[in-house]
């Protein structure tokens, strides 16, 4: 038998049945019935019982019972994951036979579903907060049980926060929160931000935030705006007489800001007239609708 589980002892073969005989053992409680149950917790016990009849004759016998222990163990493996990982619970244990595993619920009674194992390995996918029961039973037949808990860890959520369209080849930023440390694919950043970044074309930024083990990916796409096709004079330089006057035209934009003609921000001036006194290069920096700038220069020579 197994330690620790019940088993009945019945005095049998009384010569005359219908005396009046009484029994007594030598167990803890004196029991003094033909049948009593005891649990053994000791791997080798001797029950002994004395039966005496109605004239006081007596009769002494024994039992020797072998008792086995049951298994000990411990659970391995982590107790929180994240969710929707699959889990990994081992038995760490001496003297184990087989393992059998079930979901049980708050009160420990089992619940429908299969647990799944691999090499008696349970390897449940955690969406919730979940209870598993081991029932382990040894080489000898002898059955334990444990119960472990296994609680579910959330994902980050990552809020990015940038500009979801920028000028080609204008300097941006990206920033993203939500998590405690970083990665970003395709780079060596660690951080929770990328400055003074530069793209010509739309460009996907996938970065990977972790708390507490779990990881969340979020994909950034940025969008880039054409620059405004900015030309001064149709683009072309020219030659002017000494002491003459030439109108500097510009084009591509809807608003303008010249170099060198006190203009404190963009305006709707497109064209302004020069009386150079040598060669020299006039510069204008336009405006798009969309917003992107772009700059021109113009040779003028004497």
């Amino acid at each position: 038998v197994c330690k620790d589980e019940p088993i009945d002892l019945i005095v049998s073969e009384i010569s005359d049945p219908s005396q009046d005989v009484t029994y007594k053992w030598n167990t803890t409680d004196n029991d003094v019935t033909a049948k009593i149950t005891v649990k053994p917790t000791t791997t080798k016990s001797e029950y002994k019982v004395t039966a005496t009849n109605a004239y006081g004759c007596t009769k002494d016998a024994s039992y020797n019972l072998n008792a086995h222990d049951k298994p000990t163990f411990n659970f391995g493996g982590e107790t929180r994951y994240c969710k929707g990982e699959d889990a990994a619970i081992s038995i760490l244990g001496n003297n184990v036979q087989s393992i059998v595993w079930n979901y049980v619920d708050e009160n420990g009674t089992i619940i429908d579903g299969e647990v799944p194992t691999t090499n008696n390995i349970a390897k449940p996918t955690v969406n919730e907060d979940i209870r598993l029961k081991a029932f382990v039973t040894s080489t000898e037949g002898c059955q334990s049980e444990g119960i472990i808990d296994i609680a579910t860890k959330e994902h980050p959520v990552l809020v990015p926060n940038f500009k979801d369209e920028v000028c080609v080849g204008s300097p941006f930023d990206i920033s993203v929160s939500g998590a405690r440390t970083w990665t970003w694919k395709d780079t060596s950043a660690t951080t929770s931000s990328l400055i003074g970044l530069r793209i010509y074309n739309d460009t996907d930024y996938t970065v990977y935030g972790t708390t507490e083990g779990c990881t969340s990916e979020k994909v950034i796409t940025i969008k880039t705006k054409p620059l405004p096709n900015i030309l001064i004079n149709d683009g072309k330089d020219t030659a002017i007489c000494f002491n003459e006057s030439i109108e500097l035209k510009a084009t591509g934009g809807v608003l303008y800001k010249w170099d060198n003609e006190n203009q404190t921000d963009f305006e709707a001036i497109d064209k302004i007239t020069k009386s150079p006194t040598g060669g020299v290069t006039y510069k204008v920096t336009g405006r798009g609708e969309n917003g992107c700038e772009n700059s021109a220069t113009i040779n003028v020579s004497i």
